[in-house]
């Protein structure tokens, strides 16, 4: 999208330096004739765009449609691993993108076997571990919009930016696929 498309300022990632927690933008729609000025997320703007286009796909299919409603980080994430798998032909790193699966209920039991498998708190949602722009790998942890990272999180993050790895903390679907592209720009 343009910058005209987007509302607010996007700092100027070019220097990649491992500080950088995330960076903002919403998608401006205009309903109807254009006299209703809509703020939304990058994944309620994918998810009307393909209601508004039933026909419109990526390499035949779409795997997943996030409600306009559904401002869950579950809802925010998933549209990134769309966009990421309808993009792979773009950035083929992107067909190594995958989820930590560290959250969610689960059943005690469940969760004390996971723990002795090797699953920590804090881990990031999101991880490529592809090398970009100096840094080993990048790690993604995925926040709905006004959701804040926890403590371990923050640790976390910084010890895999301590030890060579791109971390950012992402608010919505919109942060994430801009971090995403941002690395994998040659």
């Amino acid at each position: 999208m343009s910058e005209g498309g987007r509302h607010g300022s996007v700092p100027d990632l070019s220097s990649a330096h491992p500080g950088v927690t995330g960076f903002g933008f919403h998608f401006v729609a205009m309903e109807g004739t254009g006299a209703t000025v809509k703020e939304q997320t990058a994944a309620q703007a994918l998810s009307a765009l393909l209601k508004a286009n039933p026909d419109l796909s990526v390499n035949g299919t779409v795997s997943a449609v996030v409600e306009e409603s559904d401002p869950l980080e579950h809802a925010e994430q998933c549209a990134v691993i769309d966009w990421a798998r309808a993009h792979e032909d773009v950035y083929p790193a992107l067909r190594l993108l995958y989820a930590v699966p560290n959250g969610g209920y689960r059943h005690p039991a469940t969760g004390a076997a996971l723990v002795r498998e090797g699953v920590r708190s804090g881990i990031p949602d999101l991880c490529l571990p592809v090398a970009r722009r100096g840094f080993h790998s990048m790690y993604i942890e995925m926040k709905r919009i006004g959701g804040r990272p926890s403590s371990a999180q923050l640790y976390i993050i910084e010890q895999l930016r301590e030890f060579g790895n791109m971390a950012v903390v992402c608010y919505g679907a919109g942060e994430a696929i801009r971090a995403l592209e941002h690395y994998l720009a040659e």
